[in-house]
């Protein structure tokens, strides 16, 4: 063994014991007496890659390859290091040109195509990317010509081909080709069963398709395998999230944060949890939504207030998601207007009449106005400045689901407000005399909306929508005029249901409760009671105060809390809720329809006595 090996073999040694300052000396030595040497000069560019120090380890990479322009491993090293500091093009050229060679002398590596195919998907190419990922496999079942053992000594084989595996259908994935995606995960678990990487994808890919048991079994057995990849603690917590099993969502989101207390996505999905549970202190990190999966549509420029005193000043609350969320919040917002000197709230154009009327010292205006572009017609500039014309000009902006984190957080370090402040909608009051007089004419049974569709995402409107048909259990009653009050493309449907003998669900062709929302608003406060799925509305008629029964799945939005029957947002709403898993739409219809019965009842009884 020469001086250069000895030396080496000794950095090495300091490097594996922790001592790496010490193995960075010995190798930057090695190079000054030798600068030519490369070994000396990829150990280097090494331990300046262990410390994170990419642009540090670049130029003793590129001399280690002009060295030893012949090495493979040297070129996928600087190729890898290249990759990690975002040269993903010059990355590429350098391992495309090290793979040529050895397939030239027939010795492609299964590193070296692990290595190019992950360039190819980062570079959009990913035909170009499964191919390699085919390859690797290949190499690692030892069915490639020209497969050798020298390229990875001692590595397990089996883990090889479950990589491989798992980076191709990631790229299934990424193309859209699901049914290959899951295939080629399940191939990867079969050939090395403890390869966490492939149990954590596949729980991924089963929470997009919406299968939360599923989901959750499989992340489940992620973390057990890899307890410190926080990606399957995330998953883990989101698949429990979604089975409405929040406490467990909540705990699997405090091992997340052990091993990265900075996630802030792991945060923000405990704060939902946190949220669910009845624990307000959750609000501080709800705020990482903008983070995580932003909802405010256009960048104003505007500083986000936080917290300091606002006396004077002008503040534009920024709208978020939904009508519902809106409206949710919304009563917060009388709080604000007393810190401020005046307050521009951007709303749904289609709240605009109703907020307006119920909140008089407050201004509101639809995005088209404030921003100078359409976003109801989906429009999303990344940032606008046409605040300047406004007159106050704003001069803090808050999105109007930060309110209660920033009521409990102070205003100039006094808290404003420690709990839930409901929301109250005052309809327009010839509105309601209209609809009193209609729904008169129906005949003289109780007056019940009805509306069974909620949900803006997939998995939303899988957990929260029903048929008609469930609601047999509720139309069965006796003495009640139903009325429709579902929004959307539903005419067909409710012709369906009545010609298959359903009871009839009254509507008429001037009402739009999709876009005209001060009407519906109306229509629901001069109703006996609505009854209702999970949607926007259900808060609009618990801010107008009429009485609404929420028919909520086992695995309820967070805002609805877990285990209660009431809502510290909606004082006049009752939660019709299963309280097992495996009680479903048939239990909640059956409980529905017997307190509507009791219901009917009870005025029936009323009125006999009034008489």
């Amino acid at each position: 063994m020469d001086a250069i090996t000895r030396r080496l073999a000794e950095a090495r040694r300091a490097l594996a014991a922790g001592r790496g300052e010490e193995a960075l000396a010995i190798g930057r030595e090695l190079v000054r007496k030798h600068p030519q040497n490369a070994a000396a000069l990829n150990f280097v560019g090494h331990v300046y890659c262990l410390a994170g120090k990419h642009a540090l380890a670049i130029p003793f990479l590129r001399r280690a390859v002009a060295a030893a322009p012949g090495d493979t491993a040297i070129a996928l090293s600087l190729g890898r290091t290249l990759a990690e500091a975002g040269l993903v093009d010059e990355a590429f050229s350098v391992v495309d040109q090290a793979e040529v060679s050895t397939a030239s002398s027939h010795r492609t590596t299964f590193d070296g195509q692990m290595l190019l195919g992950d360039l190819h998907r980062r570079r959009g190419s990913l035909a170009d990317a499964l191919a390699c990922f085919t390859r690797a496999r290949e190499l690692a079942a030892k069915r490639a010509p020209g497969a050798v053992d020298s390229d990875v000594p001692n590595h397990d084989r089996a883990i090889q081909f479950a990589a491989a595996s798992n980076n191709a259908a990631n790229v299934l994935c990424e193309a859209g080709r699901i049914d290959e995606a899951l295939d080629e995960y399940r191939r990867a678990i079969e050939a090395s069963p403890r390869f966490a990487d492939a149990w954590t994808n596949l729980a991924a890919m089963l929470l997009d398709l919406d299968l939360f048991a599923e989901a959750e079994a499989v992340a489940r057995r992620a973390v057990k395998l890899d307890p410190r990849q926080i990606s399957a603690w995330i998953t883990f917590g989101s698949a429990l999230a979604e089975r409405g099993e929040w406490a467990a969502a909540r705990r699997a989101g405090d091992a997340a944060l052990m091993v990265d207390p900075l996630s802030n996505e792991a945060r923000y999905n405990r704060s939902l949890a946190g949220l669910a549970l009845g624990d307000w202190t959750a609000w501080e990190d709800y705020r990482l939504r903008h983070v995580v999966e932003p909802t405010v549509k256009v960048v104003s420029g505007l500083p986000r207030w936080r917290g300091e005193s606002l006396e004077g000043k002008t503040v534009l609350v920024r709208r978020e998601q939904g009508i519902g969320t809106q409206i949710m919040f919304s009563g917060f917002l009388p709080a604000l207007a007393n810190l401020s000197g005046r307050v521009l709230v951007e709303c749904d154009a289609r709240l605009r009449l109703l907020l307006s009327r119920t909140l008089p010292g407050i201004d509101f205006a639809p995005s088209a106005e404030i921003f100078s572009t359409n976003l109801e017609g989906g429009a999303s500039p990344k940032r606008t400045e046409a605040v300047e014309w406004l007159a106050p000009k704003p001069e803090v902006e808050v999105a109007i689901g930060d309110l209660p984190g920033m009521a409990r957080r102070g205003n100039g370090g006094r808290s404003w407000s420690d709990r839930v402040l409901p929301p109250r909608l005052c309809p327009d009051a010839l509105l309601v005399k209209k609809w009193s007089e209609r729904l008169a004419r129906l005949g003289g049974g109780l007056h019940v909306g009805v509306s069974w569709r909620g949900g803006g995402t997939s998995s939303a409107r899988q957990k929260r929508s029903t048929t008609l048909d469930a609601w047999s259990p509720v139309f069965e009653t006796a003495g009640v005029d139903f009325v429709s009050l579902q929004y959307g493309d539903v005419d067909g449907e409710l012709a369906e249901h009545e010609q298959s003998g359903g009871v009839r669900l009254h509507r008429w062709d001037d009402f739009d409760p999709r876009d005209d929302l001060d009407d519906l608003a109306a229509l629901v406060a001069a109703l006996d009671l609505v009854i209702s799925v999970d949607n926007s509305t259900v808060h609009l008629a618990g801010a107008v105060g009429a009485p609404v029964w929420v028919l909520l799945p086992h695995a309820a939005d967070w805002r609805w809390l877990v285990g209660r029957s009431d809502s510290p947002w909606y004082p006049s709403a009752e939660l019709f809720r299963p309280k097992q898993h495996y009680e479903s739409w048939p239990d909640i219809f059956a409980l529905a329809g017997r307190r509507l019965r009791q219901l009917v009842s009870e005025r029936h009884r009323g009125n006999a006595q009034a008489g």
